[in-house]
């Protein structure tokens, strides 16, 4: 464990007190009102009927004014995947409010996850918006590029150096990327239930959500999720399957 990961869980939760015994089973958490940005989420559970799953999704307001995203992947669709997903969203959660930078984030939650005992892999995207800056800075644990719809009609892949998905070494360090928002209008965080299947490999997927987001018009998020669940029609799902969509408004 690195001396930035360590500190941060003995500020945010010594002997992983700070979290409690076992997360609430509740829904996927409301979208949250976020100056310059629009959203919308879509999220659904490999099993038909089922209300919960391995997949999350969530945006938190952090208290410099910055906004994080975060999406992931636990495997598996049982109640253990259900409950490793809670402890995940939770304690992204509980790190990102201090402030601290995407790789400690991702990096203090996969030392805590191994102090639990849990070993899930999971795979998840984390990502800081500046937008007074106009930069994203990304860490990622294993997961699938996000997609970024560009103002002149194009799209990009948003794919950082990879680190483990959580879960694989107690003491893995994640880096991340910072990029420029100019020309950016839209993001895109998937996971792959929405882009691989029987029927469809992950290249495959990835290409039909980057013409989908690149034919969304107008910054209209709940657009731009709609066309993506409809570009993953062709897979027969076997896998959870969520997206999270932004629009930047400023």
């Amino acid at each position: 464990m690195t001396l930035a990961t360590s500190t941060l869980q003995q500020t945010v939760a010594p002997d992983a007190h700070a979290l409690p015994e076992q997360p609430a089973e509740r829904p996927a958490p409301q979208l949250p009102e976020v100056d310059g940005l629009r959203l919308a989420a879509r999220s659904t559970p490999a099993q038909a009927g089922a209300t919960d799953g391995g997949d999350w999704y969530d945006v938190i307001a952090l208290p410099d004014g910055r906004c994080a995203l975060s999406i992931g992947d636990v495997e598996g669709h049982d109640a253990a995947a259900a409950a490793t997903m809670r402890w995940v969203r939770t304690a992204l959660r509980t790190f990102a409010r201090t402030g601290a930078e995407p790789g400690q984030v991702l990096s203090a939650t996969n030392s805590l996850l191994d102090s639990l005992g849990i070993t899930l892999l999971t795979t998840c995207t984390y990502i800081v918006l500046d937008l007074e800056r106009r930069e994203l800075t990304t860490a990622t644990a294993g997961h699938v590029p996000a997609v970024l719809g560009l103002t002149d009609g194009g799209t990009r892949l948003l794919a950082p150096a990879p680190g483990l998905p959580l879960g694989v070494l107690p003491d893995t360090e994640y880096p991340q990327e910072t990029q420029s928002l100019a020309g950016v209008d839209s993001l895109a965080l998937l996971t792959d239930g929405l882009l691989e299947g029987p029927e469809l490999p992950l290249d495959s997927g990835l290409q039909g959500a980057r013409t989908a987001v690149g034919q969304a018009t107008g910054p209209d998020p709940e657009q731009l999720a709609n066309a993506l669940v409809a570009a993953a029609a062709v897979i027969d799902q076997q896998d959870d399957a969520t997206v999270l969509a932004v629009c930047l408004t400023r």
